[in-house]
């Protein structure tokens, strides 16, 4: 299971806990924020879409330490750094692509995000 991406299309493959690759990169401190972008671009239903714990992804990226230190990666012209706003701007379109997420709770521990 994983994701396959081709340049005219995109086939998505959940795990068995439902994880879509925009949890896993959320989940992730490896991950660019370009690359957090472009699942979310390919696939903006992602952020709606909750894992077997009833997670959402800016659930999971809020729990994320890389976000609460402020070193999530920016990718720019070859380029790794550190830019708390622009990881601000990836949580305003994981909120665009799904408004509700920020008072639905997860089912693990009833977390909503920066609550």
């Amino acid at each position: 299971p994983g994701i396959h991406l081709t340049r005219t299309s995109t086939v998505v493959d959940l795990d068995l806990g439902g994880t879509t690759p925009l949890h896993a990169a959320c989940a992730s401190n490896q991950a660019s924020l370009s690359s957090l972008r472009s699942i979310l671009k390919a696939n903006p239903r992602f952020a709606s879409t909750r894992d077997a714990f009833g997670r959402l992804p800016i659930h999971i990226f809020a729990r994320n330490e890389a976000f609460s230190r402020g070193s999530f990666r920016v990718s720019t012209a070859g380029c790794n750094y550190a830019d708390s706003n622009n990881a601000e701007q990836f949580l305003g379109e994981l909120f665009e692509a799904s408004p509700r997420s920020v008072t639905l709770p997860d089912f693990e521990d009833k977390m909503i995000p920066f609550l």
